[in-house]
């Protein structure tokens, strides 16, 4: 009772499906790390406290 299982390589639909799933990732890291560089300078330009408003 041996059962063979042919191998099929991955078609152009399977590599649009990755394509598709996996696009935004770079977008959503550069804009990761957008605001890791601008966070200071956006902090100091709104000057932040912990104080209540009079």
């Amino acid at each position: 009772m041996s059962q063979q299982h042919a191998h099929n390589p991955p078609g152009p639909r399977a590599w649009l499906g990755l394509l598709v799933i996996l696009g935004p990732v770079p977008l959503v890291s550069m804009d990761g790390s957008i605001l890791f560089l601008a966070i200071p300078r956006i902090s100091q330009a709104l000057r932040p406290s912990a104080d209540p408003a009079p």
